[in-house]
């Protein structure tokens, strides 16, 4: 249900630890979307008997308007470079993520700037989504070993679901929890945002890309001029490449 046919013959050897961390990073996220989600809906005025729902039907239009168009810039300027560099784009988008989070978690404190706040947090996200999106086909293109990239395409979003699935039935449970102090949200928040960074961080890690780009080309001409060796290609993923290319 959750493998493609045939694993683990039919995908690369790196494809489980990917997808372990890659879990653990998504349900991270998704729970702290139920944090964000709540302070979002608070600083549009739900709640308020002074908010009127034209104001927050503008700002969420105005929103999702910003995210559109910033999406769109962002894929028009970057959208060649997915390929060459999928490490590091894979994890931008999650930074990016990070990001558009943050300021929908401090849009409250800004109640004078929060139509701004709020379009910045949605060109963050919007980003993330494109850049995930590309980087995500060419990571299912890797894996797939026996032409089954749908197949893994497929697999990736039925595990994408269940981790969701578990996220909505703990995230009532996580949200009633934390919302008792203020502090507690942030705590929350800032440590699920720790482990996000941390598990993404070793999921473009494990990644072993056979492929040369100008990073990894570097790295093979440095490794041979001073040892006089060709580094595996499990070598050369291990350098951090992701945040240096």
């Amino acid at each position: 249900m959750f493998l493609p046919a045939g694993y683990p013959d039919s995908v690369s050897e790196d494809y489980l630890s990917f997808q372990c961390w890659d879990t653990l990073q998504a349900m991270c996220s998704y729970l702290r979307g139920v944090l964000a989600t709540q302070s979002v809906l608070q600083s549009v005025g739900v709640g308020d008997d002074k908010a009127t729902p034209l104001a927050a039907a503008l700002q969420w239009v105005l929103r999702d308007g910003s995210g559109m168009i910033g999406g769109l810039t962002f894929a028009y300027l970057v959208g060649p470079k997915f390929d060459v560099n999928v490490k590091r784009w894979r994890l931008f988008a999650d930074v990016a993520h990070d990001v558009g989070l943050t300021l929908d978690m401090v849009a409250p404190y800004f109640p004078t700037l929060v139509t701004e706040v709020l379009c910045l947090s949605s060109v963050c996200k919007a980003m993330r989504s494109v850049a995930g999106s590309a980087t995500r086909s060419s990571l299912m293109t890797h894996f797939a070993k026996k032409d089954n990239m749908a197949d893994c395409t497929a697999k990736e979003g039925s595990q994408e679901t269940t981790v969701k699935l578990f996220g909505l039935i703990f995230g009532m449970y996580f949200a009633n929890a934390v919302n008792s102090l203020p502090q507690a949200v942030w705590i929350a928040f800032l440590f699920l945002t720790g482990i996000h960074v941390y598990a993404n961080y070793n999921a473009v890690s494990c990644l072993c890309i056979p492929t040369v780009n100008c990073s990894r080309g570097l790295i093979l001409v440095q490794r041979f001029l001073t040892s006089d060796n060709v580094p595996s290609k499990e070598n050369v993923a291990g350098h951090s490449e992701h945040v240096s290319e």
